[in-house]
């Protein structure tokens, strides 16, 4: 092969090198590019849960305490019945039959907030579970990314050393004698190598 065939195999070498590095930089930036996306959604879906583990809060206080209104507003209602009857609520069956309604509306109102709770906890964990994986996510892609550079980088240079290996291969050599096979040398008195020619 001649020089100038060698000269294009290795320029078109270095011009596939090239495109491996930019291909695998381009696919990198690619993958983080997606990493990253993914990591927004996560992060959304986190606060909205955040969100909804707060109304649901919320939502459980405010059907507690009407809850709690409506408890009051039935025991007061079976007092004023009792004492328009004549009947003294102090104590007995009447005493009882408010009290009962009192507990039965606060045992009401601790379950309303016990599910709040349980519905808030679910949200915060959706949350919580959502980050992770945004997290690991993004993690993930950088890692994906790296590995990419890696090999493409590696997959370029080696384009790079074989397109100089193909063109140094095509340089001439120059001619040697034939049967040459080295330069005789001998030690001197005082260490030095005396020139003797070449041998053959």
């Amino acid at each position: 092969m001649g020089e100038t065939a060698s000269l294009i195999s290795a320029l078109a070498q270095l011009t596939g090198a090239g495109a491996t590095a930019a291909g695998a930089y381009s696919q990198a930036r690619a993958l983080r590019s997606q990493g990253e996306y993914e990591g927004r959604i996560a992060s959304s879906n986190a606060a909205l849960s955040d969100l909804q583990a707060s109304d649901a809060i919320r939502r459980g206080e405010f059907e507690a305490q009407e809850r709690a209104r409506q408890t009051q507003q039935l025991a007061g209602a079976q007092k004023a019945g009792f004492a328009a009857q004549g009947v003294e609520i102090g104590s007995g069956t009447p005493s009882e039959v408010v009290a009962d309604t009192e507990l039965l509306g606060g045992l009401d109102i601790e379950t309303i907030r016990t599910n709040a709770f349980r519905e808030a906890w679910g949200h915060r964990v959706q949350a919580q579970q959502a980050r992770y994986a945004g997290k690991f996510g993004l993690q993930a892609a950088r890692a994906r990314a790296r590995s990419t550079l890696l090999t493409g980088g590696a997959q370029a240079f080696g384009g790079v050393a074989g397109a100089f290996s193909t063109y140094a291969g095509s340089l001439k050599k120059p001619d040697v004698p034939e049967g040459y096979t080295g330069n005789t040398y001998k030690r001197g008195a005082k260490g030095r190598d005396a020139y003797l020619g070449p041998d053959y």
